[in-house]
């Protein structure tokens, strides 16, 4: 596994403390923390960032994410493909949701972005529990409700944007923006990338087979026929050395004779 991984750029060190820290904060066995690593790679194939910037961004938030427990790996996943489809950092995305996991921040948050919104848009009890559930889920939580206010958060005035910046956690109104103004086709190629985690195994294999330099994929056949066709050679061997044999006692009886 480890060797695998490292053929799609990912260091050894950086496969072990991966592995290490799903068998501790997991509590997998080494084979299944290896294979979770290999779909985390083929998740990374996937959604078309480089398998070795996941792994980085993995043991970056890690800590921060310990306490999802065994839902850790899928609320990770979550926020690597926001984090591609808004070109936020893992562990910004984490941060702007952290203030919404308690009553009080979601109710101060809430409050003031229903106060942008105009209107009772915001309920502090859903924030606060889609955070709880998953940081990935807040943002969408957020996205949505500017939805059904019926605004475009690119559309509305510098004012009321720095307010729902401010509100929402976000560092800027830019960061803000590339949040809550995902395209509909930046959100059908997040469902695009969902659909095809399915397919990730395939995607891991074809990607290992690109890395491997053409000598060795030769020097695997030739390994490969060789164990096929052993027993054959073998076999033929053993039956030339019997003519042999039968040739050179022939040979032995003519001598004899004369």
């Amino acid at each position: 596994s480890v060797a695998k991984l490292d053929k799609l750029g990912i260091s050894g060190q950086e496969a072990s403390k991966q592995i290490g820290t799903l068998s501790q904060i997991m509590g997998m066995s080494e084979s299944q923390a290896a294979k979770t690593s290999e779909e985390l790679a083929g998740f990374a194939l996937a959604i078309g960032k480089p398998p070795q910037q996941v792994a980085q961004d993995f043991a970056a938030s890690s800590n921060q994410l310990a306490g999802y427990g065994k839902n850790m790996v899928n609320v990770f996943k979550d926020l690597e493909a926001q984090s591609k489809a808004t070109g936020i950092a893992v562990g910004d995305l984490i941060s702007i949701t952290e203030k919404f996991q308690t009553f009080e921040g979601a109710a101060t948050a809430a409050g003031k972005l229903n106060a942008a919104l105009g209107g009772g848009f915001i309920n502090a009890m859903e924030l606060l529990e889609a955070s709880a559930e998953n940081p990935a889920k807040a943002i969408d939580l957020l996205r949505t409700r500017l939805d059904d206010a019926g605004v475009a958060f690119d559309e509305m005035g510098l004012f009321e944007r720095k307010m729902i910046a401010d509100a929402a956690g976000f560092k800027s109104i830019e960061e803000a923006s590339r949040a809550l103004s995902m395209s509909n086709a930046e959100r059908e190629k997040m469902a695009k990338a969902d659909a095809e985690r399915a397919n990730q195994q395939k995607l891991l294999n074809e990607a290992i087979q690109r890395s491997i330099p053409l000598q060795e994929k030769l020097t695997n056949i030739i390994i490969n026929f060789g164990i096929v066709m052993g027993p054959v050679v073998d076999g033929l061997s053993w039956f030339l050395s019997f003519i042999a044999e039968l040739i050179d006692s022939a040979r032995s009886e003519e001598h004899t004779s004369e």
